[in-house]
């Protein structure tokens, strides 16, 4: 009987769905993790509208999609920022909302996953939606300049990556968790 794929073909293809398929555990895997330590923050009935802030001196903001989404904000993220430079923060994580920014995560590290030759797109990937969100924050704030200095000042997950396999500890929600910053 004639085989049209010869065997060399059919081991490559072998090869890739495997590798395909351990690259998709590992971008589920990241996911889950993330979910855990994020999900508990975003189901509190006790944000203010969208906002929840978590009784963490780590500086960090999320923006958590979902229905609704939600932003997440640390204790130690306020106290880094002038009432000023949190607005900026404010429209920097809703535009991560509003433009359903975690689709294009998801989009880049699932290629990245099943297609390794992808992986390098993934941190210029992150890099332009951060810049895009950066300059939304600036156009509703209305003042370039202030906005600069809260990105400034605040550190993003672009200039402040977490090592690889390092996990942060899970926020507590605060109890000034129920009112929007000053």
């Amino acid at each position: 009987m004639n085989n049209p794929i010869p065997a060399v073909a059919s081991v490559a293809a072998w090869v890739a769905v495997v590798v395909g398929a351990a690259g998709g555990v590992v971008l589920v895997r990241g996911l889950v993790s993330e979910a855990r330590r994020w999900l508990p923050a975003h189901r509190d009935g006790a944000c203010a509208g969208g906002l929840l802030v978590v009784d963490d001196p780590t500086p960090a903001a999320v923006a958590v999609p979902g229905l609704p989404g939600r932003i997440v904000v640390s204790s130690g993220m306020l106290r880094a920022l002038s009432t000023d430079e949190r607005r900026v923060l404010l429209a920097h994580e809703q535009c991560h909302l509003d433009a359903a920014h975690w689709l294009y995560r998801f989009a880049v590290r699932l290629a990245a996953a099943v297609c390794p030759p992808a992986r390098p797109l993934v941190s210029p990937c992150d890099q332009a939606l951060e810049r895009w969100a950066d300059e939304a924050a600036a156009t509703a704030i209305g003042d370039r300049r202030l906005a600069a200095q809260a990105v400034a000042r605040a550190p993003s997950p672009v200039t402040a990556p977490r090592r690889h396999g390092a996990t942060a500890p899970r926020p507590r929600v605060s109890p000034s968790g129920r009112s929007a910053p000053g």
